[in-house]
């Protein structure tokens, strides 16, 4: 539950959310720096990359705060299901991965530049109907993304340039899920 979970630490300040959708950042001080509020629930801990702080909703929708006021970025609202995960890449880009079974990628000012479900199937629609994504992550350099299905014990490594799949890893640990 959104309760339940963690901080995030980004240089002097921590960001965390709470039940009623509130987002709450403190400088390392013990001073408020921010307070905002989305309309659900966080889904997951606040990610945060020059100056914004993303925030995935238990009902299907990402917000992008910025950092400094609080005020709304962007937002999507095209989610199925829940958002999941989120990572930036070194140069702002964002990837997402939600119980939906969609990778999403963004640019730094938002705009939607990957949209895919995994595994593929032969009959796309609007909605995703994939499995249920796990954790994604950015190599340091921002050259590859990786992400983790939690339905089974799969690594899928993209190329981002490109957006194509490089390698599929299979994990011969029962217990690892996601990344």
């Amino acid at each position: 539950s959104a309760s339940d979970l963690a901080p995030t630490v980004a240089g002097a300040a921590v960001y965390a959310t709470s039940t009623d959708g509130g987002i709450h950042a403190f400088h390392s001080s013990g001073d408020s720096k921010l307070r905002a509020k989305i309309d659900e629930p966080a889904s997951a801990p606040p990610a945060i990359s020059k100056g914004r702080v993303y925030v995935p909703g238990q009902k299907g929708r990402m917000y992008v705060l910025d950092a400094a006021t609080g005020g709304t970025l962007w937002t999507d609202s095209e989610y199925a299901e829940r958002v999941g995960f989120a990572d930036f890449s070194p140069d702002g880009t964002l990837a997402t991965t939600s119980s939906d079974g969609c990778l999403r990628v963004y640019t730094a000012e938002g705009r939607l530049v990957f949209r895919s479900e995994y595994p593929p199937r032969s009959d796309p629609g609007l909605a995703c109907r994939g499995s249920a994504l796990g954790g994604v992550r950015f190599s340091p350099d921002g050259r590859f993304l990786a992400f983790g299905l939690q339905d089974r014990v799969e690594i899928v490594v993209m190329d981002v340039k490109s957006l194509s799949i490089v390698n599929r890893l299979r994990v011969n640990e029962p217990a690892q899920r996601s990344l």
